[in-house]
């Protein structure tokens, strides 16, 4: 027999896929229900409401980010490598919202609740972004003046701007690709060493050289 904290789990985790792929306007707790076999009552034994629910979506989702980052600092060896594959993966990735439509339905239909994950989301982005810039300035990756704490918080603030900027497709009509592509490449440049920007550009010079191949 399963437990009560198994049930619970076994709930949010269909939520959060269901919700993941559709939306949270498109899940009714009767959806969830009839694919667990579980009565509504049953339901709100675990959750008063809905929003109860989606709460507690966005703590799993939270301490799986939470989770993600903290084994990419323990399995990561190098922050060169890491940035390097980024940069080359964002030169060669198409144009593709990578927002899922559970996001897109928080910020319209539930502001309070996405103002405040949005907000501890922020929080730790700063708090690993810190921990990221420290370590590349260390390795000689960015410039050993860079403040690192300030370059942080710019580059939490920023990409929360740029995020909240393709939810809510407010960037004028330019590309969301286009738009923090550019505001990333921006930031680098100006966080690089000399040794930093030399290994940038032969990065750039790498993507540039296999689309001509290609082309």
């Amino acid at each position: 027999m399963e437990t009560v904290n198994e049930t619970r789990e076994k709930i949010i985790q269909l939520a959060q896929k269901k919700m993941g792929e559709v939306g949270i306007r498109s899940v009714s707790i009767d959806d969830i229900c009839r694919e667990l076999g579980m009565s509504k009552k049953t339901f709100y034994v675990y959750f008063e409401t809905k929003d109860e629910l989606i709460k507690a979506i966005l703590v799993a989702h939270y301490e799986e980010v939470r989770a993600s980052m903290l084994k990419f600092f323990e399995s990561c060896k190098s922050m060169w490598d890491s940035i390097s594959a980024a940069a080359e993966k964002m030169m060669t990735t198409s144009d593709v919202r990578q927002f899922p439509p559970f996001i897109y339905d928080l910020n319209k239909y539930y502001p309070a609740l996405a103002k405040d994950y949005n907000a501890q989301i922020l929080a730790l982005n700063k708090r690993v972004l810190q921990r990221i810039v420290e370590r590349c300035v260390e390795e000689g990756i960015f410039r050993k003046d860079l403040d690192a704490e300030m370059a942080a918080r710019m580059l939490a603030r920023l990409h929360d701007n740029v995020v909240q900027a393709g939810i809510e497709q407010t960037d004028g009509g330019v590309p969301f690709k286009k738009l923090s592509d550019f505001t990333l490449d921006l930031l680098l440049r100006g966080m690089f060493s000399e040794e930093g920007m030399r290994r940038y550009e032969a990065v750039i010079a790498k993507v540039k050289g296999e689309r001509e191949i290609e082309n």
